[in-house]
C-alpha cells in the first residue's frame, strides 16, 4: 500500500467532509483501491484494520489523545502505537460461527460495512442493535424450527456477541486505561475512523493555511506547493517569517 499523496488526502477531506461517519470510512478505504462489491462486504474489523494502515502511512502510527475518568473527571494521556492493536486482515469474508444453547442453535457472521451503511438512517441506539442483529443472524432455530430474529432471548444475545467479537476481534478495540489520581481502571473504546478523519481534518486546515502563505508570497500554484516534499515547504515558511 502506497503513502498517500498530500494532493490525494485533500481530494478525500474534499469528497468525505459531508458525509456520515460509515461513508467516509467508505471513501477513505476507496483512496486503498478497493471497490465494490468488495469494499461494502469488508467485516468492520477487516476495514478498521485497513484505516489503521492508511492512517500509520498518512500521519504515523502513534496515537496521543486524552480521556476523562469516569470517576474524578481527571484528564488521562493516552499514548500508544497502532502496531499494538492492529491485526493484519484476514481476507476472508465469509467466516460464520453456528452457536447452540439448550434448544437454540444461531449461525451468525460479522457485520460488514454494507450492514452499516443500512442502519445510519436509524435514530435510536435500540433500533441499531435490532437491526444489526437481524444482519448478523443467518439462521436462528428453535427446537429445530425457523425462528425470527426477536425471538432469540437477551441471554442468549449475549453469546451471540461473544461469538461475533471472537469472529472479529478487531471490530471492537478497547484500550484499558487508568487514573493515577483517583485509582479508577476502565476501558474506552477506540473508533479508528473518528481518529483517522479529525487528524485528516485537522492536516487539510493546517496544510491549507501554509499554502495560503506560500501563494500570497511566492505566487505558487496549489498543486505545485503540496507537491512539495513537507521539510521543503517547512523551509519555505520559514522564509515568509519576519
Amino acid at each position: 500500500m502506497d503513502t498517500p499523496s498530500p494532493a490525494a488526502l485533500f481530494a478525500l477531506w474534499e469528497r468525505a467532509r459531508r458525509l456520515d461517519a460509515v461513508e467516509r470510512s467508505r471513501a477513505a478505504l476507496r483512496t486503498l483501491g478497493l471497490a465494490e462489491p468488495d469494499l461494502g462486504q469488508l467485516t468492520v474489523g477487516q476495514a478498521d484494520t485497513l484505516l489503521m494502515d492508511l492512517r500509520a502511512r498518512a500521519f504515523g502510527a502513534s496515537i496521543a489523545a486524552v480521556a476523562g475518568c469516569p470517576a474524578c473527571g481527571e484528564q488521562v494521556d493516552v499514548e500508544f502505537d497502532l502496531r499494538d492493536v492492529w491485526t493484519p486482515p484476514s481476507g476472508d469474508l465469509g467466516t460464520s460461527a453456528s452457536i447452540a444453547e439448550d434448544d437454540f442453535t444461531v449461525q451468525v457472521r460479522p457485520a460488514c460495512l454494507d450492514d452499516l451503511s443500512r442502519l445510519a438512517c436509524l435514530s435510536s441506539d435500540e433500533d441499531r442493535a435490532v437491526a444489526l442483529l437481524r444482519c448478523c443472524v443467518l439462521e436462528a432455530r428453535k427446537a429445530g424450527e425457523l425462528v425470527a430474529v426477536e425471538e432469540i432471548p437477551p441471554e442468549f444475545v449475549v453469546l451471540l456477541d461473544r461469538a461475533l467479537a471472537e469472529l472479529d476481534p478487531q471490530a471492537d478495540v478497547q484500550l484499558s486505561l487508568g487514573c493515577p489520581t483517583c485509582g479508577r481502571a476502565w476501558l474506552v473504546p477506540f473508533d479508528i475512523a473518528a481518529f483517522f478523519w479529525d487528524d485528516l481534518d485537522a492536516w487539510v486546515r493546517r496544510t491549507a493555511r501554509d499554502v495560503g502563505t506560500l501563494a500570497a508570497q511566492f505566487g505558487w500554484a496549489e498543486a505545485d506547493i503540496l507537491a512539495m516534499g513537507a521539510d521543503r515547504r517547512a523551509l519555505y515558511l520559514e522564509l515568509t517569517r519576519p
